[in-house]
């Protein structure tokens, strides 16, 4: 059963024990230790309540995973915590991957497996800083070069007078185009040479 219920968990991320309690897993994203100087991984923590309902989905993983019906699981779930119950009562009880089940008064705590964290270690995290490491950003309108001891203001790109004259002689050349065929009409005459040439007959 240990084995069923540790996969359910680690799947679904939840898993409820009845006599026991219920376990939840949280994910816990990266975090920076800025005093340290450390980038602590991505992790998981886990959360340990006493309700003792057990899920409908619960029940039916464990149904399809026994070969049973539903009463039947929850008869060999609870009988499971009975079991893990009353061992708790000789000595605390260390669950590979999710942590260590003490009975304390009555009440059932739970630890956290310190070893879960171990397979992604912290790294090493500097600032890095560049000397005079110049770049081009836009400060409102103007752009500028950083890294420098004052922001110098980019001189703005002057278009050649030859690429202006050009342009112009293209759309000079697309409106002739346009008003030839506007005034001659869209055929296929209007575009060749209107010329006539008369053909005489040799006697």
């Amino acid at each position: 059963m240990f084995v069923i219920l540790t996969k359910y968990f680690f799947q679904y991320r939840e898993m409820n024990i009845p006599g026991i309690g219920a376990f939840k897993l949280i994910e816990v994203p990266a975090s920076l230790d800025i005093v340290n100087k450390l980038m602590h991984p991505p992790g998981y923590d886990i959360m340990f309540s006493n309700q003792l309902v057990v899920k409908e989905h619960q029940l039916s993983y464990l149904a399809s995973t026994l070969h049973c019906d539903k009463a039947q699981a929850l008869f060999e779930l609870e009988r499971f915590g009975e079991s893990l119950k009353s061992s708790l009562y000789n000595d605390a009880l260390l669950w590979k991957g999710l942590g260590t089940l003490k009975l304390s008064d009555g009440i059932i705590n739970f630890q956290v497996d310190p070893q879960k964290d171990l397979l992604l270690q912290p790294v090493p995290a500097e600032r890095v800083l560049r000397d005079r490491n110049q770049q081009t950003v836009l400060m409102g309108d103007k752009e500028v070069q950083t890294g420098l001891d004052e922001y110098v203001e980019v001189p703005e790109k002057k278009r050649s007078p030859v690429m202006i004259i050009a342009w112009v002689l293209i759309l000079l050349s697309i409106a002739f185009i346009g008003f030839h065929f506007y005034k001659q009409g869209m055929k296929p005459s209007s575009s060749g040479n209107q010329m006539k040439i008369k053909i005489e007959k040799s006697r």
